[in-house]
């Protein structure tokens, strides 16, 4: 897609989430500002998936982007990175999930905004896509297979009912190809059955298959991921109904990425006087203090940096940009960058 046909796409996605945003319960709507400062902290729903949010066996540290971009928000409204609190949900629990009064923010992938939005529409609002996950296939060093055609007739594994599942059939249809599919209803016996060989492809999140390739007891690092993907699945922070809230983490992931767009990274943000794109008085309009766009940046660096640390070349996934590349160059990830 060549930079006007993305910058098109930017401008309707950021029409998009502010028409969403401008949404308001007939001045009923609740001031989550207002209640977070009560609290002390910022509440985040997220799905699970490696690199894009995993949390530690006691549960007391979660790692990936998702979490990474909710300390954003907590320390541009509340000054302190720390204080958050997330949970956890499944993805067949995304319904219930939308319509929970007491999570400030929602990280939804983009098959289940679809569903969620259907049902809780007056609640749910999409806010920005922080990555692009994509559902992919994977397939063994010794596969000869380059494409998805080249996967006619050959056993896929997939979990059924699954996002992946589906856009498999679809995938494998438009091209007039026959699919075998070799059904698991648990995922660690599907990746079990990969790493013994018994799959000539595995189907899933391009996250997840990363994390088994990575996994010397599931896959092995010269197993390959097709770069012709099945569909992609963006993970998006959608918030509630208050349109002041939805604005300000807007604003705090935009800093994240025109950061990196301007090339200031975390480590420079006590010495950054202001933060490229991010006009004087929105943090003023926003109702935050002082300094909210340096402290959210010094949170956990620019959107590069978390992407690197959470997906890239730091993390055991090895994930290049790709879509996640910024859209000045020639990804999917924008801001509200102002000039």
């Amino acid at each position: 897609m060549n930079r006007t046909r993305r910058a098109a796409r930017c401008g309707f996605f950021f029409a998009f989430a502010f028409a969403l945003a401008a949404r308001q319960a007939n001045g009923a709507e609740a001031d989550v500002l207002a209640r977070v400062r009560a609290q002390g902290v910022v509440r985040c729903a997220t799905i699970v998936r490696p690199g894009v949010a995993v949390p530690t066996v006691d549960g007391a540290h979660w790692y990936g982007i998702a979490p990474d971009v909710c300390r954003a928000v907590a320390a541009a409204v509340l000054g302190d990175p720390t204080r958050v609190k997330l949970r956890p949900y499944l993805e067949n629990e995304a319904g219930a999930v939308g319509a929970a009064a007491d999570d400030d923010i929602v990280f939804l992938s983009g098959n289940e905004s679809i569903a969620t939005l259907a049902r809780d529409r007056a609640t749910l609002q999409l806010g920005p896509a922080v990555m692009h996950d994509a559902l992919a296939l994977l397939v063994p060093a010794s596969s000869a297979a380059a494409r998805i055609a080249d996967l006619a007739g050959k056993k896929v594994c997939v979990e059924p009912g699954t996002p992946a599942d589906r856009a498999l059939v679809r995938a494998f249809a438009r091209r007039g190809i026959a699919l075998r599919e070799h059904p698991f209803q648990e995922s660690d016996e599907m990746r079990q059955a990969y790493g013994t060989g018994n799959c000539d492809a595995l189907a899933g999140p391009l996250t997840t298959l990363a994390n088994v390739r990575s996994d010397p007891s599931e896959g092995r690092p010269a197993d390959r991921i097709l770069t012709e993907l099945l569909a992609d699945d963006p993970i998006f922070a959608a918030t509630g109904g208050d349109a002041r809230w939805s604005r300000i983490v807007w604003w705090a992931f935009s800093v994240l990425v025109d950061a990196e767009e301007a090339g200031v990274t975390g480590g420079d943000a006590a010495r950054a006087a202001a933060i490229p794109g991010v006009p004087p008085l929105a943090g003023r309009q926003l109702g935050l203090a002082p300094g909210w766009a340096r402290d959210a940046l010094a949170a956990g660096g620019n959107y590069g940096e978390l992407f690197e640390r959470d997906l890239g070349a730091a993390s055991r996934l090895k994930l290049t940009r790709g879509d996640n590349a910024l859209w000045s160059s020639g990804g999917s990830i924008f801001g509200l960058h102002v000039e």
